[in-house]
């Protein structure tokens, strides 16, 4: 791959620099290593207008550790000098292919995200206006083509901010890592961006969407039921990593049409206990370590106080089904 900043400056499409046609394959393959991506990132945050034109890229190192693989950028110039930028790049030099076009829309999606809420948040902390929190880790869904078949692959493009630590005094303050929220689907990306909208109005609900609506809200082109299903696995998922617990319901309106309506939506803390989100839907195979030992911890435990030989029950379905049980004769 032949990346300058010579193409870089003469064409805005990015990712045209960033790919290349496998002819045997017909599909694009995307490999990146670190350099690459070092470079890659750095003109990202110019052209966002993030840092400023007169940083160099020697600004920017690499470092691991314990979390993973991190990209870190220090000045000392009087506008950042606080502020400290860390970006989680796990997964980004996986492997990936996808058809040409998808992945140009994709990275131009990702871009779009990648502008002013970071700016403001920088000004706002350097203002004094803004508190410290995190910024959400985003993996996207990417269609991928293989011969007839289409399906999906996950692809993890943390492009986003994982989060901003402050530097004051020469002291290091680190963000509360744990509470990272990681989004794994576009269903719940899209879905995440609408609550936070509506919360920052002050309002704990969405507005009421047909199917029609709906399908245009996510891109998508699904039935009924289909498009009930994903909006369940969304509230686990938010559920699942403490973000958002909300309710839903699906009916028909005077002209028969299908509407559904999201209402009820809290932001969850650490301290809110959290039974009902462990069913069918969540496969629990699919954890993150961090999440299963959490699991584990929080709900496998509770479990084990309702029915003292829970360790007998075989698997987590098993385990959800006696809660469920319970909690129906406890009420």
């Amino acid at each position: 791959m032949n990346i300058n900043n010579g193409d870089y400056k003469k064409n805005n499409q990015l990712i045209n620099r960033l790919s290349y046609i496998d002819d045997k394959k017909n599909l694009v393959s995307i490999t990146l290593n670190e350099e690459k991506l070092l470079e890659y990132f750095f003109f990202s945050l110019q052209k966002r207008h993030i840092i400023r034109k007169d940083i160099k890229k020697e600004s920017f190192y690499w470092e691991k550790n314990e979390w993973g693989e991190f990209l870190k950028f220090k000045t000392d110039t009087k506008e950042f000098e606080s502020v400290q930028f860390e970006i989680e790049l796990y997964g980004l030099k996986t492997f990936m292919k996808v058809e040409e076009q998808n992945y140009i829309e994709h990275i131009r999606e990702i871009l779009s995200r990648f502008s002013k809420r970071q700016i403001n948040y920088i000004r706002n902390l350097e203002n004094g206006t803004q508190e410290r929190t995190i910024m959400p880790v985003k993996d996207f869904i990417v269609d991928k083509i293989n011969g007839e078949k289409n399906y999906r692959v996950l692809v993890h493009l943390n492009i986003e901010f994982l989060y901003l630590s402050l530097f004051k005094d020469g002291q290091y303050t680190p963000l509360n890592i744990n509470t990272v929220k990681n989004i794994r689907s576009k269903y719940s990306l899209r879905m995440y961006s609408e609550i936070e909208k509506a919360l920052n109005l002050k309002y704990d609900k969405l507005p009421l969407r047909s199917l029609k609506s709906m399908n245009e809200f996510f891109g998508t082109n699904l039935s009924k039921q289909k498009m009930e299903q994903n909006i369940y696995r969304v509230k686990q998922e938010f559920l699942l990593n403490r973000m958002y617990s909300f309710k839903y319901e699906v009916y028909k309106n005077e002209n028969k049409e299908w509407i559904f309506s999201i209402t009820d939506i809290k932001k969850l803390t650490e301290n809110d206990i959290i039974l009902d989100y462990v069913d069918s839907y969540l496969d629990y195979r699919l954890l993150t370590p961090e999440l299963k030992q959490q699991f584990q911890k929080n709900y496998i435990s509770k479990l084990e106080e309702i029915e003292p030989d829970s360790k007998t029950l075989k698997s987590v379905n098993a385990q959800t089904k006696h809660l469920q049980r319970k909690q129906k004769e406890k009420f």
